[in-house]
């Protein structure tokens, strides 16, 4: 029985060195899926889509009447429901831009190392 939990503990510490090392001013490839999957889920189920304050600032109005904010706050994107509350969505941000393009929110993020991601959401309901 102990021999299990040390062999299983020794696996475990193997992936952990064995791992790609992720610079602390990256974005964490699950965080930017997360975030990407959160984001298409709100612009399909949103009524009236718009971007603001220079496409710094993307805020959806879902089927409850509810303002879904996404915003630069620090060196993060965070999610605001009714200009309240505060969630973290994606870290190591130092820029965002949204815009919409053909039917599309465009998402466009600079991560503080310099890389830039973007994703594209379809829009499915027009306000």
């Amino acid at each position: 029985m102990v021999y299990m939990f040390i062999a299983g503990t020794a696996v475990s510490m193997f992936h952990l060195f064995l791992s790609p090392a992720v610079n602390e001013d990256d974005i964490r490839p699950e965080e930017w899926t997360i975030t990407a999957e959160q984001m298409l889920k709100e612009c399909k189920e949103a009524e009236d889509i718009k971007v603001k304050n220079n496409g710094r600032v993307l805020e959806l109005k879902n089927s409850l009447g509810d303002a879904v904010r996404y915003e630069p706050y620090r060196t993060l994107i965070r999610k605001r429901v009714n200009s309240k509350g505060h969630m973290p969505m994606l870290q190591h941000v130092k820029r965002v831009k949204f815009r919409l393009e053909d039917h599309h929110v465009i998402f466009d993020v600079i991560g503080l190392n310099g890389k830039k991601y973007r994703a594209a959401f379809p829009i499915y309901h027009s306000g």
